[in-house]
């Protein structure tokens, strides 16, 4: 049996806005809540549960919010993408990073100093015994180490696929 919220207002109340057709002010009153209530329900189950979604509904993708990179990327193959990775040093951008060497890609990580990108590389290599990363110094506080970066990286002819930018996280 279907719920009430299940029907337009009008097959439940008919035309004129009662059970009974007389239109009274009271059903009428009614008739609007079910309309309302109808229209969210249908909002909500149509938008691929929009407030389902944080606690790891799927949507029509079939990902949701605790779906992993690993499982988003799985069959891609990316062994003939460039990427660059900024905010690669940790984090999502780390795990960004990760996954994309995982699946074939030629990483590309900017790090403040050749030092700390190093270390990056060397942790993620451990996970990712195949992969084809490189480090290269880029401060994002300084336009002039960009431009270095920039000039660098053109001048290695390779060919940019991807460029993500993940914010680096900020310390207090």
């Amino acid at each position: 049996m279907k719920s009430l919220l299940s029907y337009p207002s009008r097959q439940v109340f008919g035309q004129r806005g009662s059970r009974s057709g007389g239109g009274a002010a009271p059903c009428l009153m009614l008739e609007r809540v079910v309309d309302y209530c109808w229209l969210v329900e249908e909002a909500v189950s149509s938008a691929m549960g929009l407030l389902g979604w944080p606690w790891g509904r799927r949507g029509p993708s079939g990902f949701g919010a605790r779906s992993t990179a690993e499982e988003v990327t799985a069959g891609v193959d990316a062994t003939n993408l460039t990427a660059i990775v900024t905010g690669a040093t940790n984090g999502i951008g780390k795990e960004t990073a990760r996954v994309l060497a995982l699946r074939g890609a030629e990483v590309i990580i900017p790090a403040r100093t050749l030092e700390s990108g190093l270390k990056v590389k060397e942790s993620l290599v451990d996970q990712v015994p195949s992969s084809k990363l490189h480090v290269m110094e880029m401060d994002m506080s300084s336009l002039s180490s960009v431009r270095n970066f920039a000039r660098s990286f053109n001048s290695s002819h390779k060919h940019l696929n991807i460029l993500m930018y993940a914010p680096p996280s900020l310390k207090h």
